[in-house]
């Protein structure tokens, strides 16, 4: 299991409780993460009670080095360097319905050395996947990578070209969402077979629901609704374990901060600034010959739209140096203008950084139709998703819609279907996608 970051840790406490306590799962458990920006000593000493090993990937790349870490990319690279031969790839959302060690001796598995389960989309014969992976179209149903059983001494071959795709995921993931489609090609490339259950995903308002062989509920993957230490969280009659869920948030709640490492103690003056920044809330990042940035500072330091991920960012104000420091800690520490109280600059002989307010958006009839075709994608249901991305992109050929989309980005970020909507549209009219955008400058690797 993957799981950086304080929202995707508390994800992974609630699906290690559903499988330790109320299951009586005994399967070992591996918790990977990228760095102690993702999971500290605090949150390490929260899981070891649970039986879970904790794995620190970045001093894992001192053995295996690794060209791009982050999210997704984790993944393929915690499976492909677990000490395990057989291992259950579950995402931190995950919530198990039934204890899934049974899994690792079905015939199904002893046949094909890997189990996958099916999406709710499958690749078109428009996709460039296949071109890039030199296979011809294949109509089958695409990976839901929310969970994957392996053998990795049968699918090695298979496995390292999972990771070679993931760790150039600049070339591959604009074509596959994330990083599950990269299973499905690999397996294809490396002529591997795999077993799949022949029940088709079922979409529900919280995720995805997947069935074994027999049909019996297996795992309810909450891509939809991630769990929430505070605020609502989205419940559903028909989500198993459901109280206990809630009783292990609680649990959570009463233990721990929801923040992984405790910053440095502000003084009055850098409260004052941060409690500005937050309440301007977006802000520009700028770079000589590169195109500017959008950032959302949200308050309690968390870097929203800008990240690639939310909680893979974090923000600070110190004796009047603004510090936005991620897995790496690659940018370099701003300092703010005396002129100009919201402005910070890199100072020399840094790169010539500048953060500044941005400006706030006018009235504009094209963001408004955009937001429109939003709003009823979500609430509404009435069209469809390839209906409100093509809409969308074809507003985007009008006028500029990228900071609009970005805004508009943030207040949908509980439903990773509309996110999806609004990346899709930027990806097709050629622009970059608001979760993409730091990724592909130069020299910000780190932020993966």
């Amino acid at each position: 299991m993957c799981a950086g970051g304080a929202r995707i840790f508390t994800c992974a406490w609630v699906a290690i409780n559903v499988l330790r306590r109320v299951l009586g799962c005994s399967l070992p458990v591996q918790v990977w993460h990228i760095g102690p920006a993702e999971l500290g000593s605090v949150e390490v000493a929260l899981l070891r009670p649970l039986g879970v090993e904790v794995v620190d990937a970045l001093a894992c790349t001192k053995r295996w080095p690794a060209r791009k870490l982050g999210g997704w990319e984790l993944k393929a690279y915690a499976l492909v360097h677990s000490r395990f031969e057989q291992a259950l790839l579950l995402d931190a959302d995950n919530v198990a319905v039934i204890d899934p060690g049974f899994l690792f001796d079905l015939p199904q598995f002893a046949d094909t050395g890997a189990i996958a389960w099916p999406d709710v989309e499958r690749l078109t014969p428009a996709s460039r996947l296949w071109e890039l992976c030199g296979i011809p179209y294949r109509s089958e149903p695409a990976w839901e990578s929310g969970q994957l059983v392996v053998d990795k001494r049968r699918c090695w071959h298979a496995l390292q070209i999972a990771l070679h795709m993931n760790m150039h995921s600049e070339v591959f993931y604009p074509h596959t969402m994330g990083d599950k489609e990269t299973f499905h090609l690999a397996w294809i490339l490396a002529a591997r077979k795999w077993a799949m259950p022949g029940h088709p995903a079922r979409w529900t308002p919280t995720g995805i629901y997947q069935r074994d062989f027999e049909g019996r509920l297996v795992f309810q993957h909450r891509s939809q609704a991630k769990w929430r230490l505070t605020g609502p969280n989205q419940l559903a009659a028909n989500f198993h374990h459901q109280d206990e869920c809630l009783r292990f948030l609680e649990e959570l709640r009463d233990r721990w901060r929801g923040r992984i490492n405790v910053l440095p103690p502000p003084s009055l003056a850098d409260e004052a600034v941060e409690a500005a920044l937050a309440e301007h809330q977006w802000m520009k990042l700028e770079e000589p010959g590169t195109e500017d940035i959008l950032l959302e500072l949200l308050s309690q330091n968390r870097v929203g739209i800008g990240a690639v991920r939310e909680d893979r960012l974090r923000w600070y104000v110190r004796d009047d140096l603004l510090t936005i420091d991620g897995a790496l800690e690659a940018l370099p520490v701003l300092r703010r203008s005396e002129r100009d109280g919201l402005v910070f600059a890199a100072e020399p002989p840094a790169r010539a950084l500048v953060v500044r307010p941005a400006p706030q958006p006018g009235p504009d009839a094209l963001g408004v139709t955009a937001l429109s075709v939003l709003e009823r994608f979500q609430a509404e249901g009435t069209i469809s998703e390839d209906e409100a991305v093509i809409t969308l992109a074809t507003l985007a050929k009008v006028g500029d819609l990228r900071d609009a989309l970005t805004r508009a980005r943030a207040g949908f970020r509980d439903s990773e279907a509309t996110v999806r909507v609004i990346d899709r549209a930027l990806r097709r009219k050629g622009l970059d996608a608001p979760s993409e955008k730091v990724r592909e400058r130069p020299g910000h690797e780190w932020i993966d």
